[in-house]
C-alpha cells in the first residue's frame, strides 16, 4: 500500500519537474546568447594578440563569473579542459556545442572547425562571426535556430 502511495506521489511531481527543467534550460540558453558576443570579442582580442584558440578559450573560461552570465565561461572552461586532457580540438568544440544546445554555438563551432581545416585566419573569422551576431536581431537568430533543430545533428558539422 505504501509503495502505491509513493508511486502516485512521484507521478504527480514528474510533470512539474519537467517544467522546471525546461524553464532552467531556456534561462541558460538566454544567458549564453547574451554573453556570446562579449566572449567572441574577447576571443578576437586574444587571438589577435598572438594566443592560440585553446588559450583564447581558456581566457574566456577564466573571465569574471560575476559578470552577466556564468554559463558561457563555464562551458568554455569545460571545452578547454577537454582539449588539455587529449580530446581532439574538433571533438571538444563539438562537445561544447552539444553540451549547451545553443544554435549560435553550433554555427560558431562549425565555423571554427572549417577555419581550422582550411587554414584561414581565426581572428578574421571570429570577427566576422561576432559582427554577424551583433547585426542579426536575436529573434531572427532564435527563429533560424528553431528551424535548424529539425535537421539531423550530423548535418551541422563539416564532413
Amino acid at each position: 500500500m505504501l509503495d502505491l502511495a509513493v508511486l502516485v506521489g512521484v507521478r504527480r511531481l514528474l510533470p512539474a519537474h519537467h517544467r522546471i527543467i525546461a524553464v532552467r534550460q531556456r534561462q541558460r540558453h538566454g544567458e549564453i546568447l547574451a554573453s556570446l558576443p562579449d566572449a567572441l570579442d574577447l576571443m578576437v582580442v586574444c587571438v589577435e594578440a598572438g594566443l592560440g584558440l585553446g588559450a583564447a578559450l581558456q581566457r574566456v573560461g577564466r573571465r569574471d563569473p560575476a559578470r552577466r552570465a556564468r554559463s558561457s565561461p563555464t562551458s568554455c572552461r569545460s571545452c578547454n579542459q577537454e582539449m588539455q586532457t587529449g580530446v581532439a580540438r574538433t571533438d571538444a568544440l563539438r562537445n561544447l556545442a552539444e553540451r549547451t544546445g545553443v544554435e549560435d554555438l553550433y554555427s560558431l563551432v562549425a565555423m571554427l572547425i572549417q577555419t581550422d581545416r582550411l587554414g584561414t585566419s581565426v581572428a578574421q573569422s571570429l570577427r566576422a562571426h561576432a559582427e554577424s551576431m551583433r547585426t542579426a536581431p536575436a529573434p531572427a537568430r532564435r527563429a533560424d535556430g528553431a528551424q535548424g533543430q529539425h535537421q539531423a545533428r550530423r548535418s551541422r558539422w563539416c564532413s
